[in-house]
């Protein structure tokens, strides 16, 4: 589960100053901000199996609701998440906090709780996830994310740094790298990269790639956003290649995803 703007740039952002996706990314970034938001999302998705698989065709719906409020001194946010997919339904409720440490700074958590009542997925997950942003200057961005302290999910466990660098306000560069630090790199490691271009006075396009070793996942991103003082627009599509894979309860599929997003600031 993530935001539309993160859909658009295949997972991309570690370093990315943003808001809404706080309980998503890096808990961290919100304390840049000093505005509240509420944010909604839909997102749909077709996963289409292999030709040798013996599942069917299939398609899954995702609705979101994040409220954030940046304006004290400790800044934070709440999600909520429903999704619908071939193994039945699943929630996820998550929360975050933040604070800066010294002026250029931002220390964050949180905290998400992802349940499934039905199917052979049943049970509830917890997981405490942890993150650093560090402004370098106005143009370049440094972030550090840990996903999940706990290893509540063994192949959620990794550290993961991000680079930003922005030029002339017209063109964003994003870059993350993972990898758990338990296990090999060639069997763990994680790279995505983005480019944001601003387009005319208020249109945002972005692109973005990742390679997941450790979640045998291969995706593109693209998308749209029309940013406004106090609304924010966005669309994406996505595309992802999942790779089988026992462990991971996951069979060879594509799955492409399209995703609406507002966001309203106060």
């Amino acid at each position: 589960m993530s935001t539309t703007r993160l859909k658009s740039t295949a997972g991309t952002g570690v370093a990315s100053l943003l808001m809404d996706e706080a309980t998503f990314l890096n808990p961290a970034s919100i304390s840049f901000f000093q505005v509240s938001s509420i944010y909604l999302q839909k997102s749909g998705t077709d996963i289409s199996p292999s030709n040798d698989s013996p599942l069917a065709p299939t398609s899954e719906e995702q609705l979101l609701f994040v409220a954030s409020d940046a304006k004290g001194d400790v800044d934070g946010s709440i999600s909520y998440a429903k999704e619908e997919d071939r193994f039945g339904k699943l929630s996820r409720l998550a929360a975050s906090m933040s604070a800066p440490v010294g002026k250029k700074s931002t220390l964050g958590f949180s905290y998400a709780t992802t349940s499934r009542k039905d199917g052979p997925l049943k049970g509830k997950l917890k997981q405490v996830t942890a993150g650093v942003n560090h402004l370098l200057s106005p143009e370049f961005t440094l972030g550090l994310v840990i996903p999940d302290i706990l290893a509540a999910d063994p192949f959620a466990r990794r550290a993961i740094i991000g680079a930003q660098y922005v030029y002339k306000d017209f063109v964003s560069l994003m870059l993350d790298a993972g990898s758990d630090w338990e296990r090999d790199a060639k069997d763990s490691s994680l790279v995505r990269a983005a480019i944001q271009l601003k387009v005319f006075e208020d249109f945002y396009m972005r692109f973005g790639a990742q390679e997941d070793r450790g979640l045998k996942l291969k995706g593109t991103g693209a998308g749209i956003g029309w940013v406004q003082p106090r609304l924010v627009i966005d669309v994406a599509m996505s595309s992802t290649e999942y790779k089988a894979d026992s462990e991971l309860n996951q069979n060879d599929e594509k799955a492409k995803e399209t995703s609406f997003s507002l966001s309203y600031r106060f």
